[in-house]
C-alpha cells in the first residue's frame, strides 16, 4: 500500500523564538523575570522601577535630596515642640532632638513696635528667634 505524503496528518510543530531572560533593572534587585506581561518590561514590579529611579536621582542630585531631608528632620522637630507650647527652648533639648542648627532659611529682619529691628529664623512656615539667654522663642 502506497501513502500520498500530502495526504498525512503529521502533528503540528511550531517553531519558538528563543526568549532571553529579562533581568530587573533594579540595581539591588538584579532578580530574573519570569512573568512577561510585555517585551519591553525592565522591572519585576513598580517599587522596582520607583527604587531605581530614586537612585538615578541620588546620584544626579545627592546635594539637594540630603538638604531636603534634613530641613524636613528639622521641621519635624520644631513642629513637635511648637504643639506642645512648652515656651523657651533651650538648645541642649534641640540637641537631643538631633536638630541641626546650620540647616534653617535665611534670616529675616523684623521690625517690632517700638521700632527695634529683631532677626528672626525660618524653616518653611515656622519662624522663631533665639533670646539673650541662648533659648529658642516660636514667634
Amino acid at each position: 500500500m502506497y501513502y500520498n505524503i500530502n495526504s498525512l496528518l503529521l502533528p503540528f510543530s511550531r517553531k519558538t523564538k528563543k526568549t532571553h531572560a529579562m533581568i530587573c533593572k533594579n540595581p539591588e534587585c538584579r532578580k530574573q523575570i519570569d512573568e512577561r506581561k510585555s517585551a519591553k518590561r525592565c522591572y519585576c514590579n513598580d517599587r522596582c522601577k520607583n527604587r531605581a529611579a530614586y537612585i538615578r536621582r541620588l546620584e544626579k542630585d545627592k546635594h539637594i535630596i540630603l538638604f531636603d531631608k534634613k530641613m524636613k528632620k528639622n521641621y519635624r522637630i520644631l513642629q513637635s515642640l511648637k504643639k506642645k507650647e512648652l515656651g523657651p527652648i533651650g538648645y541642649q533639648t534641640l540637641k537631643s532632638h538631633e536638630f541641626d542648627f546650620e540647616l534653617m532659611h535665611k534670616d529675616i529682619i523684623i521690625k517690632t513696635e517700638n521700632g527695634a529691628k529683631k532677626i528672626m529664623s525660618q524653616v518653611y512656615d515656622i519662624r522663631f528667634m533665639v533670646n539673650d539667654k541662648k533659648q529658642l522663642e516660636f514667634v
